[in-house]
């Protein structure tokens, strides 16, 4: 009989039409190299999916099965975290050929090594950035990290993505037998800015940029962890000429318009919302601005990096695994908002040091291509096997 592999790792909330749809689902970046490693040693894949009718979906890269997970990111919804339990339970007792699980993400990590352990499979736990960070809040260096500690356990091989969390994740005691690795995150692909043509006047027009704009682009969420308020606060003690493109949405962005109101700035601050052009803005961008206070490693910076992009980065786990500071650009503390003001002047100043460092980026993210990654989770899925 072949074997069985289940993919899961937590979702977000969904508009209901997309929960009812039966679109096929094709492969994303997050799951790639692992769906890739599994159907090379012949598995049969499996894979959890918030959508009702999961059973009757069909994927577009790869033959899947998929199962209705029911797996969400809150950790207060205790409701939905066991209607996420007993739907696992359900699929892996009526899936008896499933013989490795491979679980991502703390719900979805926590279910699936619970789970593993109770019907005796194999898992792996990748982790994408553990919430017991350098400079965490206490609760999270306690509580997150005891559970972490524990989850462990219950392991058979732990991935992790960068530095830091893999010198933490050495210190736990896994399952008998089980081994730490890292990886080059989910990976990026190197030809992704190949077919991106875009007019740069053109394009600085568009969004309201006049000529002579020095633009930094920030890409993210707008809420407390992506810190875009430090971006805001830096941007009146810089350059006449520089310009913020901001593309993201979220909970704080009427704060971060008031204070680039209040700075004086609302008219070298642009909002753009949700984009399907970010590519395209990053193109016609000078440098990239990032202030996140917590990643695992970040996948925007790893864009950024690849399109060519100068970049000034919070100094947090994963922007300083990806980062060569004075070679492909400069750090500042997250809070920070006058240093980060100081190196976007040195930046803004100096053309030759922003193509310098660009170029730089573009030949150090080559590490990070997909096809490095889905030849090392390969490597790693043979141990384990």
């Amino acid at each position: 009989m072949q074997k069985g592999y289940l993919f899961i790792a937590n979702g977000r909330v969904v508009p209901r039409e997309q929960e009812l749809s039966l679109e096929p689902v094709r492969t994303g970046s997050f799951e790639a190299p692992c769906m890739y490693a599994a159907n090379e040693l012949g598995y049969k894949l499996y894979m959890g999916i918030n959508r009702d009718y999961a059973d009757q979906l069909k994927g577009v890269d790869y033959d899947i099965t998929f199962y209705n997970q029911h797996i969400y990111r809150s950790i207060f919804g205790i409701r939905d975290i066991w209607i996420g339990y007993k739907n696992l339970c359900r699929f892996i007792e009526s899936h008896p050929d499933v013989e490795v699980i491979h679980c991502n993400t703390p719900i979805g990590g926590v279910l699936g090594r619970v789970c593993g352990k109770k019907y005796h499979k194999k898992v792996i736990y990748m982790a994408h950035g553990f919430h017991f960070f350098q400079g965490a809040p206490l609760t999270n260096r306690t509580i997150f990290k005891f559970i972490e500690q524990q989850m462990a356990h219950k392991t058979d091989i732990l991935i992790t993505i960068n530095q830091e969390d893999y010198e933490a994740a050495q210190k736990f005691k896994l399952a008998k037998g089980g081994k730490v690795y890292k990886v080059n995150g989910v990976g990026v692909d190197l030809h992704a800015f190949d077919s991106v043509g875009v007019d740069i006047k053109e394009k600085r027009k568009s969004v309201g940029l006049p000529d002579d704009a020095i633009v930094g682009i920030v890409v993210g969420d707008l809420n407390d962890n992506k810190n875009v308020e430090t971006i805001v606060r830096a941007l009146p003690l810089t350059s006449d000429n520089v310009h913020l493109l901001i593309c993201g949405f979220g909970p704080l962005e009427q704060k971060l318009k008031q204070l680039a109101e209040d700075g004086k700035v609302s008219d070298r601050c642009h909002f753009l919302g949700f984009r399907t052009d970010v590519k395209e803005l990053y193109k016609a961008s000078d440098m990239f601005i990032f202030a996140s206070q917590r990643e695992g490693l970040p996948r925007s910076t790893m864009e950024a990096m690849l399109a060519g992009l100068p970049c000034v980065v919070s100094k947090i786990r994963g922007n300083v695994d990806l980062i060569d500071e004075g070679k492909g650009g400069l750090f500042f503390f997250p809070k920070d908002y006058n240093k980060l003001a100081e190196e976007i002047n040195m930046l803004a100043g100096d053309e030759r040091l922003r193509e310098e460092y660009g170029r730089y980026n573009q030949e150090r993210i080559k590490q990070y291509d997909i096809e490095v990654v889905k030849q090392q989770m390969l490597d790693i899925y043979k141990k384990l096997i």
